[in-house]
């Protein structure tokens, strides 16, 4: 995106808006600027950006540890709470949660076995 000097208004506006809840990329795309040149306006005005990785709150991690030891998916969390799967994910594995393998590893794994018995089986035919 080609970069335009932002005028002293449009710069308080642009602060204005992120604090009152805008990202950085809606601002980049609204202002017509580079997401850095949003920081940069952002850390000369000392505003203290916010964290771009969504997070869970406490209820909400607990409710997560919940569901997935009842089985649900870390995408199906996800979607419940409004967040990615690899979010969920992180909350669990900070409360010290064991992932469970995703159903790609488990069908690779299901694969393997089943190729190395039927190479069990090959081998006892053959005795």
């Amino acid at each position: 995106m080609p970069n335009r000097i932002l005028q002293p208004d449009e710069a308080r506006d642009l602060i204005a808006e992120y604090r009152a809840g805008s990202s950085m990329a809606a601002l980049s795309r609204s202002f017509g600027v580079h997401r850095e040149t949003v920081r940069t306006h952002l850390d000369r005005a000392g505003v203290e950006r916010r964290s771009a990785q969504p997070v869970l709150s406490e209820e909400r991690v607990n409710e997560s540890v919940t569901f997935y030891a009842r089985g649900w998916s870390t995408y199906r969390i996800g979607a419940k709470f409004g967040v990615s799967q690899n979010t969920v994910q992180r909350a669990l594995h900070k409360q010290g949660i064991t992932l469970r393998p995703n159903n790609i590893e488990r069908q690779a794994k299901s694969n393997a076995d089943s190729r190395n018995l039927k190479h069990v089986f090959v081998e006892n035919e053959q005795d």
